[in-house]
Order: structure tokens, then C-alpha cells, then sequence
């Protein structure tokens, strides 16, 4: 006998109950490893964002600290004008209209 005379199944026949569920345990196990590999890239790249966001807002307080710094050097350094405390107010059109 030959391996072909051994099996009982014709051409055309249905394939035993036993070999489906075999595919079918094989495709769930390959579901469930693309399911864990599309869990871990997804854990993976949210770990990236959220150590870019860390990063960048870092960066952001740093320049923001800098421009604070800078901007109260550039108050400091500038001359106040003084004001004269007895100082007559310029002739502008409040003056000209007590006159009329």
C-alpha cells in the first residue's frame, strides 16, 4: 500500500474535523502574537511621545525662563525719564478752551 491508498479520503473530499481546528488553534495563536506585537509597538511609540513631550516642554521653560531673565535686564538697563514735580502742563487744547 501506498501512502495515497492509506488515506481513506477520495479527491474533492472534505478534510478531517481534526485538521480545521489544528488551522484554526494555529491562526488564533497567530492572532494573539500579532495582537501582543501591535500592543507592544503601540506601548512602544507611546513611550516615545510622551518622552518627546518631556523633552520639549524642558526646552520650552528653559527659553521662556531665558527670555524672562533677558526681558528684566533690558527693564533694569533702560533710564526711567524724571518726571518734575513742579513742571507746568503744556499749552494743548484744555488750555485753549478755558480761554474762549
Amino acid at each position: 500500500m501506498t501512502q495515497d491508498e492509506d488515506d481513506p479520503r477520495e479527491e474533492g473530499e472534505a478534510p478531517k474535523p481534526e485538521e480545521p481546528q489544528e488551522t484554526r488553534a494555529e491562526a488564533l495563536k497567530r492572532r494573539e502574537e500579532d495582537a501582543l506585537s501591535a500592543r507592544l509597538d503601540y506601548e512602544k511609540n507611546a513611550q516615545a511621545v510622551e518622552e518627546k513631550t518631556e523633552r520639549l516642554r524642558a526646552l520650552r521653560l528653559t527659553r521662556e525662563a531665558a527670555e524672562q531673565k533677558a526681558a528684566k535686564r533690558r527693564a533694569a538697563a533702560k533710564p526711567k525719564p524724571k518726571v518734575k514735580a513742579n513742571s507746568k502742563p503744556k499749552a494743548g487744547a484744555s488750555s485753549k478752551l478755558k480761554k474762549s
